[in-house]
């Protein structure tokens, strides 16, 4: 087929961590102690320049006259670069990180309930202060592959419609169902395998 190099791109993109709204990127944002207001932030800016992509592509292919093969390597190279940015990140993150400091204050008031008897308070150290910029450079540049990632999603899409013939598409498009489930599958096997926080590299 015609389209096997793009349908076997599209499928690899699925065995990655890097989902906004992903269980493993955020059980570790959780370990790397990002506040949850913070987490439900980044989910949703993952899900909105997502939907954001789906109104770019028709405008980059329809207004700009694009081709729809160039329109898709233009998402995937967009992509592309958004991950190594948010790779680069994500190793100083881990080479500046700093133990953040928790300090338990105990108010004498509230000794006589134990659920209310401690207030946990953060002390960031000049050291974590550079450790929590990285990382939220590392998601923001999560967020933004997401716009590449669909856009070629629906690129993809549009080359198998044009390229495969009719008859052939829905075996075409089952075979490639079943295959990125099949990808999603294997991330999560290795998520329990190497279910550890230090694993996450």
């Amino acid at each position: 087929q015609d389209v096997l190099l793009v349908s076997l791109a599209y499928i690899l993109l699925w065995l990655t961590v890097l989902s906004p709204h992903g269980a493993l990127l955020t059980a570790y944002l959780e370990s790397a102690m990002v506040p949850f207001v913070a987490i439900a932030i980044f989910r949703a800016l993952g899900a909105f320049l997502g939907v954001a992509s789906t109104l770019l592509f028709p405008l980059v292919t329809d207004r700009l006259k694009v081709p729809v093969d160039w329109a898709s390597f233009i998402f995937v190279a967009g992509q592309c670069g958004a991950v190594l940015v948010a790779t680069v990140a994500f190793i100083i993150c881990m080479w500046v990180k700093a133990p953040v400091v928790f300090e338990v204050l105990w108010e004498d008031t509230l000794l006589a309930n134990p659920l209310n008897a401690s207030v946990m308070h953060l002390r960031i150290s000049p050291e974590s202060g550079w450790y929590f910029l990285w990382l939220g450079l590392f998601c923001l540049a999560v967020v933004i592959s997401r716009m590449g990632l669909y856009g070629f999603c629906i690129g993809e899409s549009s080359l198998v419609q044009m390229y495969v013939k009719e008859d052939h598409r829905g075996a075409v498009s089952s075979v490639e169902a079943a295959l990125t489930r099949g990808s999603v599958l294997l991330m999560f096997t290795l998520g329990m395998l190497l279910r550890s926080t230090s694993n996450f590299l």
